[in-house]
């Protein structure tokens, strides 16, 4: 892969994370055999103030000179706001916890659940563009962070102003990407410090979406919000990657229809998860 250029933001994904796994189940916390479920898409991003913790550096003094510097700590993403310009329920109801309302159609009531102690185990995936300086052309930059904790508060009030949502959101290393595939040598084999990161990247042709499945030893389809952009299935060498128990394997077949067919029924319980590249045209 050449080197580009990286800018703008297009698009961001939030999703609940199996606790025994670390693999994504989408927006449902525990994910029923034979259901599937994608992370909620953020179309009206605006920022996400995403840098690393300072690096302590220790100056060694001798003789009214300086001798040598020591860097200390490592470049764990720290604590960043993730703004959106939109207010949606669904969202406010997926981080903080709570249920909304809706037993009168008149009304819709709600609340962000302020007394909530412990914030929502989730990843986050921030999308913008990746621009080569060749014939190739524009791609998408993905950066995911698998392991988080999110709060969402409302941004307040201003004359004649924008009211943004704005989500904060910690990252913690994990040694697991959001399919359940290790970091380490038995999976993605990145090369890692103690197999341990807070953040990966894939970078692709297309924008990428997610769908997790949960096996039930019966079902062998399940359907994507979002139509691929092609079917492709091969292993290693598609856009439509899946992953079972976070193992890559390939799929029978998948459809532009988002119809994703399994090679078998497989054991219930166990979690697959599906990552392809799409257009962001909805399947129904």
């Amino acid at each position: 892969m050449p080197s580009g250029y990286l800018a703008g933001f297009e698009r961001a994904f939030i999703g609940l994370t199996d606790i025994t796994t670390g693999a994504t189940t989408g927006i449902t916390s525990s994910l029923a055999n034979g259901a599937s479920s994608s992370p909620y898409m953020l179309s009206a991003v605006k920022t996400a103030n995403v840098a690393p913790t300072p690096i302590t550096d220790l100056e060694i003094q001798g003789g009214d000179a300086i001798r040598a510097s020591i860097s200390f700590g490592n470049q764990k993403l720290k604590q960043f706001q993730l703004i959106v310009s939109n207010y949606d329920t669904a969202v406010v109801s997926l981080v903080n916890g709570g249920t909304i309302n809706t037993t009168n159609t008149q009304y819709t009531v709600g609340s962000e659940n302020p007394m909530r102690q412990i914030p929502r185990q989730m990843f986050v995936a921030l999308q913008q563009r990746y621009t080569l300086p060749n014939s190739t052309g524009q791609q998408y930059f993905t950066r995911i962070m698998p392991n988080c904790q999110v709060r969402l508060h409302e941004g307040g009030f201003a004359y004649q102003g924008e009211s943004d949502t704005v989500l904060d959101v910690t990252p913690n290393p994990t040694n697991v990407d959001i399919t359940g595939a290790s970091f380490g040598v038995s999976g993605l084999n990145l090369g890692l410090q103690d197999n341990l990161t807070d953040n990966y990247f894939l970078i692709s042709t297309n924008p990428i979406a997610f769908t997790a499945f949960r096996q039930d030893g019966t079902i062998t389809s399940f359907t994507t919000p979002y139509a691929p952009t092609n079917t492709t299935v091969t292993l290693n060498a598609t856009t439509n990657a899946f992953y079972v128990n976070g193992v890559a394997t390939a799929l029978t077949s998948i459809t532009t229809a988002g119809v994703a067919t399994l090679a078998a029924a497989g054991t219930a319980g166990v979690l697959d998860v599906l990552i392809y590249q799409t257009l962001s045209v909805p399947t129904t």
